[in-house]
């Protein structure tokens, strides 16, 4: 079974014809460096979650997504 992350559907708004590719043909897929601004987006992103865990420490903690 195919799974969406909010990075694909993201993605998907973007370029629907890129999620496709990456989806169904990943050898063709470009891989490339990250820039700058996709590095600090991922770097505010575990700041969020880490912020989300202090505010709800009850939370349940679902397990990392691997594709």
């Amino acid at each position: 079974m195919l799974q969406l992350t909010k990075t694909n559907f993201i993605q998907y708004l973007n370029c629907p014809e890129s999620l496709w590719l990456l989806k169904n043909k990943p050898e063709n897929f470009p891989k490339g460096e990250f820039s700058l601004f996709l590095e600090k987006l991922v770097k505010e992103g575990y700041e969020l979650e880490e912020f989300a865990q202090q505010l709800f420490p009850n939370a349940i903690s679902l397990p990392d997504f691997v594709e």
